[in-house]
C-alpha cells in the first residue's frame, strides 16, 4: 500500500484487522507503525525483485482472476 493509502484508509485497514489474524491486542498498531513497516517490507520487495501490487487509489478484488 502506498503512504497516502494508507494515511487515507488507516481506520478501515485497522477495522479489519481480525479478518485473517485474531489478534489479543492490537495496542501497538499505530499509524505510524503501519508505515514504517510497509516501508520496510517495500523496500525489500524491491530489492530482492520480487513482484508485489502496490495499492494506491482503491482497493478491489476482482475474484473470477482467481477462479
Amino acid at each position: 500500500m502506498s503512504e497516502e493509502y494508507i494515511k487515507r484508509h488507516f481506520d478501515s485497514i485497522t477495522g479489519y484487522a481480525n479478518a485473517i489474524e485474531k489478534r489479543l491486542d492490537d495496542s501497538c498498531c499505530t499509524l505510524e507503525r503501519v508505515l514504517e513497516d510497509n516501508a520496510r517490507f517495500l523496500e525489500l520487495a524491491q530489492n530482492h525483485h520480487v513482484n508485489y501490487l502496490l495499492i494506491d487509489d482503491t482497493y478491489e478484488i476482482n475474484m473470477d482472476l482467481y477462479g
